[in-house]
């Protein structure tokens, strides 16, 4: 195990934006997330019997608008006559906005009642996800108010997405409040987020999943410190056992980051199955990270022509 312990130029322990921020998400997990409302969004129609009927009407959808690119993907990746695939299918289904949209103008049954009934059980379903703090909190297709750009970022489903994304604000975010100072810190986390939100819906047009978490902020930071300090070396922690020399700080190229965690989150996002989510926003990510990365080439590009001027200036 080995992760970065650059160090830093502020107290950790003074009021500083990297604690408010943790603090933040950490009041805003157990206020929110720690009482699951899964229960708030159950329904019939993750039954078995239902599952396969609401398969059956994706793959009426996807026929009709096989002319786009996600739809052949998921006519050529799955069994419609496979009660697993059904299964999967029927989840994607019921957050894909184009289908429930297309539900309203279209009829995908002859059976009247069963078709009436279905549509009963999805209006209840959407309804009761509504209702839940990961839908209110989280950014989506279906919920993309000025706020929830903000909220999202401060949201996580469970302790060990907390703890994992706090442990590299934590380990990342005062050596870059040192650099750019509070305003600086707050607007690159805040403003690298807002980038992983842009690319998660733009790479998921029609998905109702609401994301949660830092990640994309986290990212930004990441990508940040890594083109920051390209040039120079980092301080990293490297634990393989408790005995003497198995464990220690070690300095190596600040370079060493993008390996370690930004490709890892390029080639999870060109893996993904199209429709399907893992549970892992990777498109918001490489967003985050985009923005952080750029904003440190722009800086460290201003600062050498400045420094460029002021030489060459008048002696």
């Amino acid at each position: 195990m080995i992760f970065p312990w650059p160090k830093i130029f502020i107290n950790r322990m003074e009021i500083n934006f990297v604690n408010i921020f943790i603090l933040a998400n950490v009041l805003l997990f157990f206020i929110f997330f720690v009482d699951a409302d899964a229960e708030k969004a159950k329904s019939k129609l993750f039954n078995a019997n239902y599952a396969s009927v609401t398969a059956d009407y994706f793959y009426k959808y996807l026929l009709q608008n096989s002319h786009l690119d996600e739809n052949k993907k998921l006519l050529v990746q799955y069994d419609f006559s496979n009660p697993d695939h059904k299964m999967i299918l029927n989840a994607a289904a019921l957050r894909d906005k184009d289908f429930i949209r297309s539900v309203e103008n279209q009829i995908w049954d002859k059976d009247e009642v069963r078709w009436a009934r279905w549509k009963y059980l999805l209006s209840e379903y959407q309804d009761k996800v509504k209702q839940q703090t990961l839908y209110m909190l989280g950014l989506s297709h279906g919920n993309k108010k000025s706020l929830s750009w903000i909220t999202y970022q401060f949201s996580h489903m469970n302790l060990w997405h907390l703890f994992s994304n706090m442990l590299f604000l934590f380990l990342i975010g005062y050596a870059l409040e040192g650099v750019l100072g509070a305003v600086g810190f707050t607007l690159l986390y805040i403003f690298s987020g807002v980038a992983g939100g842009l690319f998660y819906l733009y790479f998921n047009p029609t998905t109702l999943i609401p994301m949660v978490g830092a990640s994309g902020a986290v990212s930004g930071l990441i990508a940040f410190y890594a083109f920051y300090f390209l040039r120079q070396n980092t301080r990293f922690y490297y634990f393989l056992s408790p005995t003497e020399g198995n464990h220690g700080c070690i300095y190596l190229p600040t370079l060493i980051l993008i390996p370690m965690y930004l490709i890892p989150d390029m080639a999870s996002f060109a893996s993904q199955i199209p429709g399907i989510s893992g549970g892992v926003a990777f498109s918001a990510h490489i967003g985050g990270a985009l923005f952080g990365g750029l904003l440190a080439f722009t800086l460290k590009a201003t600062m050498d022509l400045k420094k460029l001027n002021s030489l060459s200036g008048p002696r």
